[in-house]
């Protein structure tokens, strides 16, 4: 991976979006292209957790970032998709044909796997922070239209794939079913195994320091690095 990009001269950008905002990422080469992306999709994850949604044009943030992508993105670039899609609307399909013809794109569909199926037999209480509700799903019809709550939103997106003549990918592999037919998910995501094949990509390793027993911080640092050079990450001083 790391000959590809470099021998190729391939530039890495994006525009990193969620519902408080987006991040424009200027196309880079090399490693700094990459780490910076890397860099990027924590900082909007972490903001998303404690943000509050924006949506100062009327339109949804999906939309709102293809209509910056089609107006800043180049002849010739190979564009991926990566969302959950799920504003993929009318206003946002109009954005994204405008890229049908001078762009190569590709849709790449992410989601957790308890999107896709349930959890196992049980009774959850469920909150998306202000409304509360339970799920049962020791009943087979609550599980069924689970399932198919998730199935009808992956045809949509799949139909407006095939009108933009765009390719779709997406990970309904990573959920699996047991041997006695119970759904059994991975809760996993796919952040973090993206920053860490970047970070061994760039040969970088993360250490942590510990302030009063209170504060931990995490530090990025060339992999076989002396500790020397590991203090003056933290601060100048520290490595004189």
């Amino acid at each position: 991976r790391r000959v590809l990009f470099r021998s190729r001269g391939d530039r890495v950008g994006s525009l990193i979006f969620s519902d408080q905002g987006h991040q424009e990422l200027r196309p880079r080469g090399g490693r700094s292209g990459v780490l910076r992306l890397t860099k990027g999709l924590a900082d909007v994850h972490a903001e998303a957790k404690d943000g509050v949604a924006s949506n100062q044009l009327g339109i949804s943030p999906f939309a709102q970032a293809l209509a910056r992508l089609s107006r800043a993105a180049r002849p010739g670039s190979l564009i991926f998709f990566v969302s959950d899609f799920r504003n993929f609307d009318e206003q946002a399909m109009t954005y994204a044909r405008r890229m049908s013809v001078h762009q190569e794109r590709m849709a790449l569909m992410v989601f957790e796997p308890i999107e896709a199926y349930p959890p196992p037999s049980g009774r959850y209480k469920v909150t998306d922070g202000t409304h509360y509700s339970d799920l049962d799903t020791t009943r087979r019809d609550v599980v069924t239209a689970y399932r198919d709550n998730f199935l009808v939103r992956r045809s949509h997106i799949e139909n407006c794939c095939k009108k933009l003549r765009m390719g779709l990918k997406d990970e309904e592999e990573n959920s699996t079913l047991t041997a006695t037919g119970g759904q059994e998910v991975r809760m996993t995501t796919k952040l973090e195994p993206l920053i860490l094949n970047c970070y061994n990509i760039l040969d970088l390793i993360t250490f942590y320091t510990v302030t009063g027993g209170k504060e931990t911080r995490a530090w990025t640092l060339k992999r076989g690095a002396l500790a020397p050079a590991a203090g003056g990450v933290v601060h100048s001083d520290f490595e004189e």
